[in-house]
């Protein structure tokens, strides 16, 4: 994937996150703090050695801004939550989904991985040419309109451990890593291989898992692409929309030109 990274530190990450989830700023900044401390974030380094953030820290720090009670439990959630895994039969693919997508969205990759992807295809001149812009803005340049921009829902199931990922009409859902190796061993039994009882034993591993998160109430927290674009160019230093004005100018260009030969 193509994308130039910008000289972000954790710090300013941290900050554009909480502005664009409209969280609070010192909560945030401590809960950035301890995923240091629990070396789940960027950390080490002062001043001009300052490691610069990176899609993982973002994806982690989402994690934890969108769900997490209290900052004491936000290493928890960045590390259960993001540890789950995209199952395979829980993985489809919009009929229209370019390469970019279908090779950013792997089966068994962690939601953290793909919350991370998602924030790298919005800097991404690649998915901005498979982008179908005639459908968004006909034959107008994009412009300054950040709308102008695929349909992202990041959604996490915060009463028990589960994550779903959408984009553009392909949608994706992720478990508990116990889960995914039970479906392998039912899938394996199913196709003739030896009965074994290990796919319950891991169903119930999964189950003590979430027990942790489990309530009678259910609780499904989601980000849409707004507040995941400021994100992204602070990430890679340019806006989505100023990738399609770039591909707009270019086609548009070639189009002139190609007239002219003609």
């Amino acid at each position: 994937m193509d994308f130039t990274l910008m000289p972000a530190n954790l710090a300013e990450l941290t900050d554009c996150i909480a502005s664009a989830l409209n969280y609070p700023l010192p909560t945030a900044r401590l809960i950035s703090r301890l995923g240091r401390e629990h070396e789940i974030l960027t950390h080490g380094g002062r001043g001009r050695s300052v490691p610069k953030a990176t899609s993982t820290d973002a994806a982690n720090l989402l994690i934890a801004l969108m769900v997490c009670p209290t900052p004491a439990r936000a290493p928890d959630y960045m590390r259960d939550f993001g540890s789950l895994l995209l199952m395979p039969s829980m993985m489809e693919f919009d009929e229209d989904a370019g390469p970019t997508v279908r090779h950013a969205f792997q089966a068994r990759m962690t939601f953290r991985d793909a919350v991370s992807a998602a924030l790298d295809i919005l800097g991404s001149a690649d998915f901005a040419a498979e982008f179908n812009l005639n459908e968004r803005v006909g034959d107008e340049r994009p412009g300054e309109d950040p709308e102008v921009a695929p349909v992202i829902d990041v959604t996490i199931i915060d009463t028990y451990l589960q994550a779903e990922l959408a984009i553009d009409g392909s949608h994706f859902t992720f478990l508990h890593s116990s889960l995914l190796s039970a479906e392998t061993l039912i899938l394996s039994e199913q196709a003739g291989g030896a009965k074994s009882a290990e796919a319950h034993e891991r169903i119930a591993e999964a189950a003590v898992a979430a027990n942790r998160y489990l309530s009678p109430i259910r609780s499904t927290r989601t980000v849409e692409v707004g507040p995941l674009l400021p994100v992204a160019q602070l990430l890679h230093g340019r806006s989505f929309v100023s990738l399609l004005n770039e591909r707009f100018d270019r086609e548009q260009a070639a189009s002139v030109q190609f007239e002219g030969a003609v």
